[in-house]
């Protein structure tokens, strides 16, 4: 097989296994620019460590960079702030705060590195596991794009979680106060509430039970029983 064929046959593998791999070392930013520019809401970037595992999923592309953590969110953030049509939520894993610099040489410049790079933008914290199952649960439905870089230091991916830039939460939450009516309701199911509590749900579920009649029966699923359960 001659080289131009078998770089085809190669290229081929990837794109039929399920993850599209793309290369991009060289311009990447023009490569970042050109595959976030196809997203919009309820899409979801991520910014990985080096180590992130792989993923076998047909929505998701996967990119590859020569730039750090910081310096990729950066960019993005730049991009979406000049567009303006999409804004994201930036998840950071809970872990990264507590890993030590004495076990992870250089994660305390990365965290100042990465809270210079939010553009004053707050993060949501929630653990790993917890924003790797949001992942895929998005990737059933809707594309991820993830963005791959050499940065080698523990727990250091950045998730962003797109929204609409011209409708925020508080726009939503009217909306929604004025058409959610439950007058009739009868039973309140809340069905695997411990993840819904570890995801950070707990204000959420706290508004939804407002908007319910206080004549009701409710029916409470749990794998376990933490202290927000029992609250």
């Amino acid at each position: 097989m001659n080289p131009a064929a078998a770089c085809f046959a190669i290229l081929f593998v990837f794109a039929t296994s399920g993850c599209v791999y793309l290369n991009s070392f060289g311009d990447w930013k023009s490569q970042v620019d050109r595959h976030s520019k196809q997203l919009g809401y309820k899409n979801w970037i991520v910014i990985s460590e080096a180590a992130f595992p792989a993923q076998n999923r047909s929505k998701m592309k996967q990119i590859s960079v020569d730039a750090e953590i910081p310096e990729v969110l950066d960019h993005l953030l730049h991009t979406f702030e000049r567009n303006q049509y999409v804004q994201p939520t930036i998840y950071l894993t809970r872990e990264v705060r507590s890993v030590e610099n004495d076990f992870a040489p250089g994660i305390d410049q990365l965290r100042e590195r990465i809270a210079t790079a939010m553009h004053a933008h707050e993060a949501v914290e929630l653990d790993q596991q917890s924003l790797l199952t949001l992942l895929e649960s998005t990737e059933q439905k809707y594309q991820v794009l993830l963005i791959r870089t050499p940065t080698a230091l523990p727990y250091s991916t950045v998730f962003l979680e797109l929204r609409p830039g011209y409708w925020d939460a508080d726009s939503e939450e009217h909306l929604r106060k004025k058409t959610l009516v439950l007058d009739d309701l009868k039973i309140l199911v809340l069905d695997e509430a411990d993840r819904m509590l570890d995801m950070g749900f707990t204000d959420a579920i706290d508004d939804v039970i407002a908007y319910t009649p206080k004549q009701r029966q409710t029916l409470l699923f749990s794998a376990t029983y933490p202290t927000g359960i029992e609250q």
